[in-house]
């Protein structure tokens, strides 16, 4: 893939999303309120039940909230709306790029603001759960583990949302969002619970591996489906 292209329609991403940052901002600061009061009161909850060491419990909810977080941040600058909104479509793909190329780069910027946001809650989870637990809830392995999940379902996420949006008709593209977007949820709530205070639930690990799996297989397919003409077309019907 030309990267100066996929550098090119990331940046173009960068300038729009800066017309949003304040509201971006204060959307991260609720959920990981949210988030992380939810992720206290579970191992309180299991703390008052008699259980000693809660630090697994912790390094899990630590990539929950993370990766979630990350979610959030990156569906909210994803902008494949914005160009069919504003018809804009034609403009964009008379580019000398191919229609893969224009669908990586719109994901791109996403999911650097993506790993920004994963980092945030990271840093963060760990601080408050020092604080209120003095459990130091970081583990390199899980870290990296955890920001690659984040990183392909996020993207896998973007290239289906792209393609069905500006592809497939609006009932289709409504169904196929709706189904790949409870998979994700899905795969994401499950990892809160995939690791527990008596260690890894493995049912959950291998429900996440298919999720992942899943969508990735989705992304794959979509860039193989995806073509310009159709798009247009689609967008002039």
């Amino acid at each position: 893939m030309n990267m100066q292209a996929i550098k090119a329609i990331a940046y173009k991403e960068k300038i729009s999303v800066k017309k949003s940052i304040k509201s971006l901002l204060i959307i991260n600061v609720v959920f990981i309120c949210i988030l992380l009061a939810t992720s206290i009161k579970k191992s309180s909850g299991f703390l008052d039940e008699g259980v000693t060491d809660v630090s697994n419990l912790l390094v899990g909810s630590t990539g929950y909230v993370s990766i979630f977080l990350s979610f959030v941040t990156f569906i909210s600058t994803l902008k494949f709306w914005q160009e069919k909104s504003m018809d804009a479509i034609d403009s964009l793909f008379s580019l000398p790029v191919s229609i893969r190329k224009i669908l990586v780069g719109k994901v791109a910027f996403s999911m650097l603001i993506g790993v920004i946001g994963f980092a945030v809650a990271f840093i963060t989870s760990i601080i408050v759960y020092a604080v209120k637990f003095k459990v130091f809830a970081f583990s390199p392995v899980a870290a990296l583990l955890m920001l690659a999940i984040s990183l392909l379902l996020n993207f896998s996420y973007g290239i289906i949302n792209g393609f069905c949006m500006w592809q497939l008709s609006v009932g289709k593209a409504k169904i196929i969002q709706g189904l790949t977007y409870v998979i994700f949820l899905g795969g994401i709530i499950g990892l809160n619970g995939c690791i527990t205070a008596d260690g890894i639930n493995m049912n959950v690990v291998y429900a996440l591996i298919a999720a992942v799996i899943l969508l990735a297989a989705g992304a794959v397919y979509s860039l193989i489906l995806a073509n310009k003409e159709k798009i247009i077309l689609n967008h002039i019907e």
